[in-house]
């Protein structure tokens, strides 16, 4: 829980680069619903950056073919002890929806938000009895 809350979720946005982070409003998304989703690192265990790049290509085909909008980014741990990992800004997508891509990706949580509303953990129930869900 603390490594999550003590990163940089980036975004390549349409206009110029900007940062969302756990607790905070982000006043440079306008999107009713937002979720910030990766498909690195599964469930914490570091992979090869090779198949972290195939798992993200995957991702992006996924938002593509689904039809949302996304930006790219990625999160990057304030103490550099994690590498940082590509990530996608997902526009008008509900939490259930994002839900259901974080959990294909076998992510432990993803980052939800919208307007007015502070950027906080979604906590993914993986039907696995360990998970915090």
């Amino acid at each position: 829980m603390e490594a999550y809350g003590r990163t940089d979720y980036c975004v390549r946005g349409p206009t110029h680069p900007f940062v969302i982070r756990l607790g905070m409003v982000c006043p440079d998304v306008s999107s009713k619903q937002w979720a910030y989703i990766t498909a690195c690192n599964p469930r914490s265990k570091r992979l090869s950056d090779d198949e972290n790049r195939r798992r993200t290509s995957e991702l992006e085909r996924h938002l593509s073919d689904a039809g949302y909008t996304y930006f790219t980014g990625e999160s990057v741990a304030w103490d550099g002890t994690w590498p940082p990992e590509p990530s996608f800004l997902v526009l008008d997508i509900s939490p259930q929806e994002a839900r259901q891509i974080g959990q294909m990706f076998d992510q432990w949580a993803i980052v939800v938000g919208g307007p007015n509303h502070p950027a906080e953990l979604l906590w993914l129930d993986t039907g696995d009895s360990e998970s915090t869900g």
